[in-house]
C-alpha cells in the first residue's frame, strides 16, 4: 500500500460522541443516505442524523431525576441480548437488524434468533420511535449452541442468508420479507471430514446481486448498505450470488436461481489460507479472515486476509486478483477490517503492540490473563490504540488505483478499536469505535470532496489519465468539464512530444465519446509539430464517426462539430502523403447515401484532381450526380492513362474505367470523354480497337432508337443546341467520329442502324449524320455480295428520306459519289418521283468533271428499274423519258479533251439512244426528240460536243418508217370500214323518214308481245323504231332510280349503240392527237388533192352533230 500514490480526497472531521449511548459498547453498524444506525452489545439501537447527533425519533425521552433534573434521551431497545449486525435496505426503506431476543416478551431467560425490520422514515406516533415493519424468528430448531456470526439480506428483501458458529448457512427465500410470513429454508452446511478439512464456523455471509449489463459511470452511484452498493429498483432483473467467507480462510460461492429455483455451488476457494502453519499451531490458532466487502463495479467480492493481503473473488472464477497491504518486511500494523462504498474499498488496520515487562511482571494480570476484568484494567493501563484507515479507489479494467485518504486514529479503545466504517449522507464515510478514556461510542467523519476538486486535484499532478476516468464514470457534464480535460490532457501530451497518444486521446474525446472539442484547436497544435499524418487521422476518424448516426442501442449519438473546411483539409493531407486507401475510404464515406457532412463538392474534386486522384475525383462527382463534372474527371483520368509510360496497361485500364461509367448509366459522360477536344476516342480506337469495338457497340445497343423531338444533325441543324453531357443528338452523331473506316466498323453500325424502328414520322424527322453516311456508304456500296449491299442501303435509308431527299441526295455525292446516289435512288425507301429528282438534280448541278459518260447511263438505269430490279423492254414513261433525253444532251454538249473521253461519251450516247428506241418503240416524237438533242447548237460557233453516228440513229429510224407504214395502212382500212358504215346509216336514216313502221307483233302477224317478258302486250307500253316494244312497267321495274319523264332506250339494242358511241368519242380524241394532225399534213403535203383528203378527215367526226 505503501507503494501508491496518495491523493487527499477525503478530509477529515472531529471526533463526534455519540448521545444517548453512554456506558455502550458500539458492535456493529450500517449506514445509508438519510441516517447511520448504531447497534450496542446490548441489543439497542440508535439512529444519528446528517448531524451525528441521535434522532429524537428514534429515542425515548424518559425522566431518570426528580423535577429540576435534564431530561436525558433512551436508545431503541431492539433486543435483550446483542445484535449481529445491521443492514440498510433503502429499496425497501427499511434497515435489517439480527439478534438474540427473547422468546417471550419479560422472559429473559429463553432466547432465540430474531430478524427484525424498522422502517428508516416513519414513526410510531405513541412512543416516537421507529415503527416496527416485520419480525420474525430464524434458526428455529438449530442446537443451543449455534449462534449467528454473521448475515445479509438482498437488495430486494427476497433472500436472508444467516452463518452460524458451527459453518452452517441458513438461506430464508421469500417474494418479500417484509410481508409474507412464510419463508424457504434451505440449510448449506459443511463439507463432511472425510471428503475435506473442516472449515470451522462463518466468520462472513455477502450476498451480491450483479447485473448482467451495468451502465457505464453508473456502477458507483448505487444506494449505500454496509460499505456494498444496492441495485436500483429500475435496474432490471439480476443474478443472486452467495459468498461465504470460514474460518479458515476459505470462500465458497453459491448461485441463486430466484425464490423457488435451486442454491447451486459454484466454487470453492482456500485462496486465502496462507498462513504459517508452524505458527498456527503453535499458538493453537487457524488463520483467519479480516473482513469482506462485495465490490459491485468488480462483480466480486473483496476478502482481507489477516496475513496481509485483499482478495477480489469472482463467483464463477474463485481468486481473480490480490493486492498486498502491508509492505514487504512490515508487522507493525495489523490488518482488522474491510469495506468498500461505490469504487473505495477501505481498509482498516491497528498497531500491534509489543508486550512490556510491566505487564508480565504484574501478579494480578499475570495470573488472570484470561479474566475479562483483568484485561480491561491491562487494556485501561495501555491507553488508546492507534488504528489505521486507508482508502483506496480502485478502478476495474483501467489502470487507476490510489490512495485516497490514509490516516491514523487513536482515540479508540484496544478493546475494539474500530468497529467499522460505513458510508453515509452520499459522499461521507464514518468511522466508527468506541472511545478509550470515556468508553462512550464515538465516529470520526471523513467527507469525499466534490468531483470537480478532486479531477483539478489530478490534473495538478499531471494525472489527466485518471482525471479523465473519474470524471467519466463520475459522468461530469460535458460542458464544461470533460471537454476541457480531454482538451487538456490531450495537448500535455503533446507538449511531452507524446503524439500517438494525444491523437489517442484526441479520437477517444471527439469521435468516441463525441464531446464538443475544438477540432481547429486541435489541427493547430499539430500543425505547429508538422504532425500532418496526425491531422489526417484525427479528421478521419472524425468523418468516420460522423457517418454513424444511432448507437448499439438505437439511440441518437451527438453530432460531432465538422466543417466542409475540415474536409477540403482532410483530402489535402492525404493527397500530400499519397494515402490512396484512406482517400478511398473517405471517397466511399462521402458517396453514402445518408451522409450528411458539409461539402461542396466541386472544390473537393478539384482538390482530387490537383493530387492527382482524377478516379476517385470521379467516382465522387457520379455519386453526388454530377455528370458534367464527372465527364470533366474522366477526361483527365483517361487522358492521364493514355500518357502514361507503361501505356498498355493503363489503356486498358482507361477503357475498363469507362465500361464501368457505361453499368452505372453514365453514357454522356463517356460519350464526351471518346468525344473531347484531345482527341481521346480516336487515340484509343487506334491503339486498342479489339477493346474499344464492344464499348462502342454497348452504347449502340443501349440506344437502339432515337427520339424524334431530339434528333439533329449537321446537314439538319437543330433549333437548340445541345449539352456536352446530352444526348440529345443522335448516337451516331457521337461515336461516328470514333470509327475506322474498316469493314469491322461499319458493320456494328450498319447492325446498329438495322434495329432502329422504321416509323412514318421518324423518317420524316431524322437524317444521319455525314460521318456516318461517309462510313458506311463508303465500306458497305463496294461490296461484292449484291445482297448485302442491297439489305445495306435498305437499312442506310430506313429512317432518312422524307421531306430531307433533296439534302440527302446532295449529301450522298458529297460523300460517297455517284455510288452514294445510285444506291439511295434503289433504295425501297425512295419514291419513284423523289429518285427522278434526285437524277435531275444531279445533272442540272454536279460538275461535268465529277461525272463520267459511263455515270449518265448508270443513273438513268437505276432510276428506270427501281427497287424491283432490271427489267427488258420496259416502257418508259414521259418523266423518264426526258430524263434519258437529258442526259443525251448533257453528253452531246460534253467537251472532249482527249480521244478516250469522246470514245467513252460515244459508247455512252449509243447506249442511250439504244435504250430509247428499244423502250419507246419507234415513236415519231421521241425520234424527233432524239434528233433535236443531236442537233447543233447555233448558238455556240465551234462545236467540241460528240456526234453521234448515223448507224446507231439507223434502227431508230428504220422503227420509225415501219411504224408509219403499218399506221398508214391500217388508217387507210379503218378509213374504208368507215365509208360502207356510213353509207348504210344513211339509208337507214332515209328508211326511217320516209316508210311508216307497223308494230303487229312481226312477221307472223298477230298481237305484238314484249320483249322483256313475252307476254301480250297491253297498256301502258312503249314502242322503239327497232321494232321492239316494251311493257312500260318492264322497262321501269329494271332501273329503280329512272323516273317517268326520263327517255327510255331499248335495252335489247343499248350494247351495241353503245359500242357504236365508244369509237365515236375514240375517233374524236384521236383527231385531237398531234399526230394524226401531223400525218394529216404529211398527207396534204404528199397529194394533189389537198381538198378531198381534208373532207375526209372532217367527215370522220371533227364536227359532230346529233341526228334527232
Amino acid at each position: 500500500m505503501q507503494r501508491l500514490l496518495r491523493l487527499p480526497f477525503f478530509e477529515r472531521r472531529p471526533l463526534v460522541t455519540v448521545e444517548g449511548m453512554e456506558g455502550r459498547k458500539i458492535t456493529c453498524a450500517a449506514g445509508g443516505s438519510d441516517a447511520v444506525w448504531l447497534g450496542s452489545e446490548d441489543g439497542a439501537l440508535v439512529k444519528l442524523e446528517r448531524d451525528l447527533r441521535s434522532s429524537t425519533t428514534a429515542a425515548l425521552t424518559t425522566s431518570r431525576a426528580q423535577e429540576g433534573e435534564g431530561a436525558q434521551q433512551a436508545p431503541l431497545q431492539a433486543f435483550n441480548r446483542s445484535i449481529v449486525g445491521l443492514r440498510d435496505v433503502p429499496l425497501k426503506q427499511c434497515v435489517m437488524a439480527v439478534g438474540e431476543d427473547s422468546v417471550t416478551h419479560g422472559l429473559e431467560s429463553a432466547t432465540c434468533w430474531k430478524y427484525k425490520a424498522y422502517s428508516l422514515y416513519r414513526t410510531d406516533q405513541s412512543t416516537g420511535r421507529p415503527c416496527l415493519l416485520r419480525e420474525a424468528r430464524i434458526l428455529a430448531g438449530a442446537p443451543q449452541d449455534e449462534d449467528i456470526t454473521g448475515f445479509d439480506v438482498s437488495a430486494d428483501l427476497t433472500v436472508l442468508a444467516a452463518g452460524t458458529s458451527l459453518g452452517n448457512v441458513y438461506i430464508y427465500r421469500s417474494r418479500d420479507l417484509l410481508t409474507e410470513r412464510t419463508c424457504k429454508l434451505r440449510v448449506i452446511s459443511p463439507a463432511s471430514s472425510s471428503e475435506t478439512p473442516t472449515r470451522g464456523g462463518v466468520r462472513h455471509v455477502s450476498i451480491m446481486q450483479r447485473q448482467s449489463h451495468p451502465p457505464r459511470g453508473r456502477e458507483n452511484r448505487g444506494h449505500l448498505s454496509n460499505g456494498a452498493d444496492q441495485p436500483s429498483a429500475a435496474a432490471g432483473a439480476a443474478q443472486s450470488y452467495l459468498f461465504i467467507v470460514y474460518d479458515d480462510g476459505a470462500v465458497a460461492s453459491y448461485s441463486i436461481e430466484g425464490v423457488d429455483g435451486g442454491v447451486t455451488l459454484l466454487d470453492v476457494d482456500p485462496s486465502c489460507c496462507i498462513g504459517d502453519d508452524e505458527s498456527a499451531s503453535s499458538q493453537s490458532e487457524m488463520p483467519v479472515t479480516g473482513g469482506c466487502a462485495p465490490f459491485p463495479s468488480m462483480g466480486s467480492l473483496l476478502v482481507l486476509s489477516s496475513k496481509g493481503a485483499v482478495f477480489g473473488f469472482d463467483p464463477n472464477q474463485g481468486n481473480i486478483a490480490a493486492v498486498p497491504v502491508n509492505d514487504e518486511g512490515s508487522t507493525d500494523w495489523q490488518p482488522t477490517g474491510l469495506y468498500s462504498w461505490r469504487s473505495y474499498f477501505v481498509l482498516t488496520t491497528r498497531q500491534v503492540r509489543r508486550r512490556r515487562s510491566s505487564d508480565v511482571s504484574d501478579p494480578i494480570l499475570a495470573g488472570q490473563k484470561s479474566e475479562g476484568k483483568a484485561a480491561a484494567a491491562a487494556a485501561h493501563r495501555q491507553g488508546p490504540v492507534k488504528c489505521g484507515v486507508t482508502v483506496v479507489l480502485m478502478y476495474p479494467n483501467a489502470n487507476v488505483r490510489f490512495i485516497a485518504f490514509q490516516g491514523v486514529f487513536s482515540d479508540f479503545s484496544p478493546e475494539s478499536g474500530i468497529v467499522a466504517v460505513v458510508p453515509a449522507f452520499d459522499r461521507s464515510l464514518l468511522v466508527v469505535g468506541n472511545n478509550a478514556s470515556t468508553g462512550n461510542p464515538c465516529v470520526y467523519s471523513l467527507h469525499e470532496k466534490a468531483i470537480t476538486e478532486e479531477v483539478s486535484m489530478l490534473q495538478q499532478k499531471g494525472l489527466y489519465e485518471w482525471a479523465v476516468e473519474i470524471a467519466t464514470r463520475e459522468e461530469l457534464p460535458v460542458n464544461p468539464y470533460l471537454t476541457q480535460l480531454y482538451t487538456k490532457y490531450g495537448l500535455s501530451l503533446l507538449e511531452k512530444n507524446q503524439v500517438e497518444n494525444a491523437l489517442r486521446v484526441f479520437i477517444k474525446a471527439a469521435a468516441d465519446l463525441r464531446l464538443p472539442i475544438q477540432t481547429s484547436t486541435v489541427i493547430e497544435a499539430f500543425r505547429i509539430r508538422h504532425r500532418v499524418p496526425a491531422i489526417a487521422t484525427f479528421l478521419l476518424r472524425l468523418h468516420e464517426a460522423e457517418a454513424v448516426k444511432k448507437g448499439p442501442d438505437g439511440q441518437q449519438l451527438r453530432p460531432i462539430l465538422l466543417y466542409k473546411e475540415h474536409t477540403y483539409m482532410l483530402m489535402k493531407c492525404l493527397c500530400r502523403l499519397g494515402d490512396y486507401r484512406s482517400l478511398e475510404r473517405l471517397v466511399e464515406l462521402l458517396t453514402r447515401k445518408d451522409c450528411d457532412i458539409p461539402l461542396d463538392v466541386t472544390t473537393a474534386i478539384d482538390i482530387l484532381l490537383t493530387g492527382g486522384y482524377p478516379k476517385l475525383a470521379s467516382h465522387l462527382a457520379l455519386s453526388w450526380g454530377g455528370e458534367g463534372t464527372t465527364a470533366s474527371a474522366a477526361e483527365l483520368y483517361v487522358g492521364t492513362c493514355l500518357e502514361a509510360d507503361d501505356g498498355d496497361s493503363k489503356r486498358t485500364a482507361a477503357i475498363e474505367y469507362l465500361k464501368d461509367l457505361i453499368d452505372r448509366g453514365q453514357d454522356a459522360a463517356v460519350i464526351s470523354v471518346l468525344t473531347s477536344s484531345r482527341g481521346i476516342g480516336r487515340s484509343l480506337m487506334h491503339a486498342n480497337a479489339e477493346g474499344m469495338m464492344p464499348l462502342l457497340e454497348t452504347l449502340l445497343d443501349r440506344h437502339p432508337v432515337i427520339e424524334d423531338e431530339k434528333a439533329s444533325s449537321d446537314l439538319a441543324p437543330a433549333t437548340e443546341t445541345p449539352g456536352p453531357d446530352s444526348l440529345s443528338t443522335p448516337i451516331e452523331a457521337s461515336l461516328s467520329q470514333l470509327l475506322l473506316p474498316t469493314e469491322a466498323c461499319a458493320g456494328m453500325l450498319l447492325r446498329h442502324l438495322s434495329k432502329k424502328s422504321r416509323s412514318s414520322k421518324s423518317n420524316s424527322s431524322s437524317l444521319l449524320p455525314p460521318l456516318c453516311l461517309e462510313l458506311c456508304l463508303g465500306c458497305g456500296l463496294h461490296r461484292k455480295d449484291e445482297a448485302t449491299r442491297l439489305r445495306m442501303t435498305d437499312t442506310l435509308f430506313d429512317r432518312n428520306l422524307g421531306d430531307k431527299a433533296q439534302t440527302m441526295a446532295e449529301a450522298c455525292f458529297q460523300i460517297a459519289g455517284l455510288n452514294g446516289v445510285i444506291a439511295l435512288i434503289e433504295s425501297s425507301y425512295t419514291r419513284p418521283e423523289d429518285a427522278r429528282a434526285f437524277a435531275r438534280a444531279l445533272f442540272d448541278t454536279a460538275d461535268p468533271a465529277d461525272l463520267t459518260p459511263a455515270s449518265y447511263v448508270e443513273v438513268c438505269n437505276a432510276v428506270t428499274d427501281g427497287p424491283a430490279g432490271k427489267t427488258t423492254n420496259k416502257k418508259l414513261d414521259e418523266v423518264t423519258r426526258k430524263l434519258w433525253l437529258q442526259a443525251l444532251r448533257k453528253l452531246r454538249r460534253r467537251a472532249v479533251e482527249v480521244p478516250r473521253d469522246r470514245t467513252e461519251a460515244l459508247q455512252a450516247m449509243n447506249e442511250i439512244v439504244g435504250t430509247l428506241s428499244r423502250c419507246c418503240s419507234g415513236s415519231p416524237t421521241v425520234t424527233s426528240e432524239v434528233l433535236d438533242a443531236l442537233a447543233l447548237d447555233p448558238a455556240v460557233e465551234e462545236d467540241s460536243g460528240t456526234m453521234v453516228e448515223m448507224g446507231t440513229l439507223k434502227p431508230m429510224i428504220r422503227a420509225l418508217l415501219k411504224g408509219t407504214g403499218e399506221r398508214c395502212a391500217t388508217s387507210l382500212d379503218n378509213l374504208q370500214q368507215d365509208k360502207e358504215e356510213l353509207q348504210r346509216m344513211r339509208q337507214e336514216v332515209e328508211s326511217l323518214r320516209t316508210t311508216a313502221r307497223v308494230f303487229n307483233g312481226g312477221e307472223g302477224g298477230g298481237s305484238p308481245k314484249c320483249a322483256e317478258c313475252g307476254q301480250r302486250m297491253d297498256l301502258p307500253a312503249v314502242h322503239f323504231m327497232c321494232m321492239h316494244s316494251f311493257h312500260q312497267l318492264c322497262l321501269s321495274s329494271g332501273d329503280s332510280s329512272r323516273s317517268a319523264e326520263d327517255e327510255y332506250t331499248c335495252p335489247v339494242c343499248q350494247p351495241e349503240a353503245t359500242y357504236k358511241e365508244g369509237m365515236r368519242k375514240e375517233r374524236e380524241e384521236s383527231m385531237r392527237d398531234p399526230e394524226a394532225l401531223s400525218n394529216l399534213y404529211k398527207a396534204i403535203g404528199a397529194s394533189p388533192e389537198d381538198f378531198s383528203i381534208v373532207a375526209d378527215y372532217l367527215g370522220r367526226g371533227l364536227f359532230h352533230t346529233t341526228t334527232t
